[in-house]
């Protein structure tokens, strides 16, 4: 029988793979978002917040997972327990898949950011503002003349 401790290391790899797996989906959902033009920021903003929320998840499970690997004095990969080994190499391979899906993320969220630029660009240079003072002595800029584009 197995000791109470090793049954909740188990238990405790299998969330980290399965936290893993989902911010994996989420991953792939910013990707196709990324892609799209015009960006749905509320859409990102959404996506960034479970992002987060799948990380701090799976950085509580590892916290787990090195407190029971004390416990039961055995490291990862796990050499002596197949079980727990084959979850270890699921963990590994995802976590490297996660990797380079955040840097090709990364890749189009840079790409967005140069495209808004380039036409904040064209818009500073067509258009003049001023600034207008409202009631509550907020402040919001005003364009004097209209963005023509030439096609």
């Amino acid at each position: 029988m197995k000791n109470k401790n090793f049954i909740k290391i188990e238990e405790v790899l299998n969330k980290i793979l399965l936290t893993l797996n989902e911010l994996e989906k989420t991953l792939n959902l910013e990707f196709k978002l990324l892609s799209i033009t015009p960006l749905s920021y509320l859409k990102i903003q959404s996506i960034t917040e479970n992002k987060y929320k799948l990380i701090k998840e799976s950085n509580f499970f590892d916290k787990k997972r090195i407190y029971l690997e004390s416990a039961l004095k055995i490291n990862c990969p796990y050499e002596e327990h197949e079980n727990l080994r084959s979850i270890w190499i699921k963990i590994q391979k995802i976590t490297k898949i996660l990797f380079e899906k955040n840097e090709k993320n990364n890749t189009q969220i840079k790409l967005q950011m140069r495209h808004i630029l380039s036409i904040q660009n064209i818009l500073k240079k067509y258009l003049s503002e001023e600034i207008i003072y409202r009631e509550d002595g907020n402040t919001y800029k005003f364009f004097k003349k209209n963005f023509k584009i030439n096609a």
